[in-house]
Protein backbone atom coordinates (compact mmCIF):
# COMPACT_ATOMS: atom_id res chain seq x y z
CA UNK A 1 0.00 0.00 0.00
CA UNK A 2 1.04 3.21 -0.84
CA UNK A 3 0.33 6.37 1.02
CA UNK A 4 1.44 9.75 -0.31
CA UNK A 5 1.93 12.44 2.67
CA UNK A 6 1.25 16.10 1.19
CA UNK A 7 3.48 18.44 3.71
CA UNK A 8 2.39 21.67 3.41
CA UNK A 9 4.39 23.17 5.99
CA UNK A 10 7.55 24.98 4.64
CA UNK A 11 9.19 23.98 7.42
CA UNK A 12 9.91 20.15 8.43
CA UNK A 13 8.93 20.47 11.85
CA UNK A 14 5.67 19.42 13.85
CA UNK A 15 3.17 18.63 11.04
CA UNK A 16 6.52 15.84 10.12
CA UNK A 17 6.90 14.89 13.25
CA UNK A 18 3.10 13.71 13.70
CA UNK A 19 2.97 11.95 10.25
CA UNK A 20 6.53 10.47 11.16
CA UNK A 21 4.37 8.73 14.07
CA UNK A 22 1.52 8.08 12.23
CA UNK A 23 3.68 6.01 10.09
CA UNK A 24 5.65 4.31 12.69
CA UNK A 25 2.12 3.44 14.26
CA UNK A 26 0.71 2.00 10.85
CA UNK A 27 4.27 0.24 9.95
CA UNK A 28 6.17 -0.74 7.20
CA UNK A 29 5.06 -3.82 6.23
CA UNK A 30 3.76 -3.93 2.71
CA UNK A 31 3.28 -0.31 3.07
CA UNK A 32 5.46 2.55 1.40
CA UNK A 33 5.54 6.46 1.96
CA UNK A 34 5.80 9.23 -0.30
CA UNK A 35 6.45 12.59 1.51
CA UNK A 36 5.54 15.65 -0.66
CA UNK A 37 7.34 18.78 0.69
CA UNK A 38 5.46 21.21 -1.40
CA UNK A 39 8.26 23.96 -0.59
CA UNK A 40 10.38 21.87 -2.78
CA UNK A 41 8.19 21.79 -5.95
CA UNK A 42 7.52 24.72 -7.92
CA UNK A 43 3.87 25.28 -8.13
CA UNK A 44 2.34 28.51 -9.63
CA UNK A 45 -0.16 30.86 -8.29
CA UNK A 46 -3.64 30.11 -10.30
CA UNK A 47 -4.31 32.89 -12.60
CA UNK A 48 -7.80 32.82 -12.70
CA UNK A 49 -8.61 32.06 -16.60
CA UNK A 50 -11.11 29.12 -15.96
CA UNK A 51 -9.62 27.33 -18.80
CA UNK A 52 -9.32 24.28 -16.56
CA UNK A 53 -12.95 24.24 -15.96
CA UNK A 54 -14.39 25.43 -18.90
CA UNK A 55 -12.62 22.72 -21.36
CA UNK A 56 -9.28 20.97 -19.65
CA UNK A 57 -6.52 21.43 -16.97
CA UNK A 58 -4.40 20.56 -19.66
CA UNK A 59 -5.04 24.10 -21.26
CA UNK A 60 -3.62 25.79 -18.02
CA UNK A 61 -1.39 28.42 -19.12
CA UNK A 62 1.00 27.55 -15.48
CA UNK A 63 3.77 25.45 -16.65
CA UNK A 64 5.36 23.53 -13.47
CA UNK A 65 5.52 20.95 -11.42
CA UNK A 66 1.81 20.26 -10.27
CA UNK A 67 1.16 17.36 -12.65
CA UNK A 68 4.26 15.68 -10.87
CA UNK A 69 2.06 15.62 -7.82
CA UNK A 70 -1.51 14.83 -8.96
CA UNK A 71 0.27 11.92 -10.85
CA UNK A 72 1.33 10.67 -7.38
CA UNK A 73 -1.97 11.43 -5.82
CA UNK A 74 -3.90 9.12 -8.47
CA UNK A 75 -1.30 6.27 -8.49
CA UNK A 76 -1.86 6.78 -4.34
CA UNK A 77 -3.85 3.60 -2.35
CA UNK A 78 -3.75 6.71 0.63
CA UNK A 79 -2.94 10.25 1.37
CA UNK A 80 -2.54 12.25 4.30
CA UNK A 81 -3.01 15.94 3.81
CA UNK A 82 -0.82 17.12 6.48
CA UNK A 83 -0.89 21.43 7.47
CA UNK A 84 0.18 24.05 9.96
CA UNK A 85 -2.63 26.53 10.93
CA UNK A 86 -1.39 30.05 8.92
CA UNK A 87 -3.38 32.87 10.20
CA UNK A 88 -6.66 30.97 10.45
CA UNK A 89 -6.05 28.72 7.02
CA UNK A 90 -3.60 26.63 5.28
CA UNK A 91 -0.28 27.69 4.35
CA UNK A 92 0.58 29.19 0.90
CA UNK A 93 2.01 26.08 -0.74
CA UNK A 94 -0.80 23.92 0.13
CA UNK A 95 -3.49 26.84 -0.55
CA UNK A 96 -1.97 27.32 -4.25
CA UNK A 97 -2.50 23.12 -4.80
CA UNK A 98 -6.15 23.72 -3.79
CA UNK A 99 -6.62 26.42 -6.01
CA UNK A 100 -5.09 24.98 -9.15
CA UNK A 101 -6.63 21.57 -8.70
CA UNK A 102 -10.00 23.14 -8.72
CA UNK A 103 -11.18 21.25 -11.46
CA UNK A 104 -11.35 17.92 -8.88
CA UNK A 105 -14.61 19.51 -8.10
CA UNK A 106 -16.13 18.88 -11.01
CA UNK A 107 -14.12 16.13 -12.46
CA UNK A 108 -12.95 14.35 -9.36
CA UNK A 109 -10.34 11.53 -10.05
CA UNK A 110 -9.59 11.00 -6.09
CA UNK A 111 -12.97 8.90 -5.69
CA UNK A 112 -13.60 7.22 -2.60
CA UNK A 113 -9.37 7.61 -1.88
CA UNK A 114 -9.11 7.00 1.66
CA UNK A 115 -7.45 10.65 2.74
CA UNK A 116 -6.45 11.84 6.54
CA UNK A 117 -6.07 15.57 7.62
CA UNK A 118 -3.45 16.18 9.86
CA UNK A 119 -3.51 19.69 11.65
CA UNK A 120 -0.89 21.49 13.61
CA UNK A 121 -1.27 24.57 15.34
CA UNK A 122 0.31 26.90 18.18
CA UNK A 123 -3.06 27.88 19.08
CA UNK A 124 -6.08 28.69 17.47
CA UNK A 125 -7.41 28.13 13.82
CA UNK A 126 -7.51 24.37 13.69
CA UNK A 127 -11.61 24.36 13.79
CA UNK A 128 -11.60 26.94 10.98
CA UNK A 129 -8.93 25.12 8.94
CA UNK A 130 -10.52 21.04 9.23
CA UNK A 131 -13.50 22.81 8.17
CA UNK A 132 -11.90 23.88 5.17
CA UNK A 133 -9.99 20.63 4.35
CA UNK A 134 -13.27 18.70 4.91
CA UNK A 135 -14.76 20.55 2.16
CA UNK A 136 -11.79 20.36 -0.16
CA UNK A 137 -11.54 16.98 0.62
CA UNK A 138 -15.21 16.32 0.18
CA UNK A 139 -15.76 18.40 -3.22
CA UNK A 140 -12.59 16.16 -4.54
CA UNK A 141 -14.88 13.18 -3.28
CA UNK A 142 -11.95 11.40 -1.53
CA UNK A 143 -13.16 9.18 1.35
CA UNK A 144 -12.51 11.39 4.47
CA UNK A 145 -10.89 8.96 7.38
CA UNK A 146 -10.67 11.26 10.02
CA UNK A 147 -9.41 14.89 11.45
CA UNK A 148 -6.13 15.25 13.67
CA UNK A 149 -5.52 18.27 15.39
CA UNK A 150 -2.41 18.82 16.59
CA UNK A 151 -2.55 21.93 19.44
Amino acid sequence: MRIVILMGSPRKQDSLNVCKEIELRLGTKNMTYDYIFLKDYEIQDCRGCGLCFKKSEKLCPCRDDLDIIRKKLLEADGIIIATPVYAYQVPSPLKRIIDRMAFLFHRQELVGKPTLIVITSDGGGHKQVGKYMKMTISGWACNLIGIISII
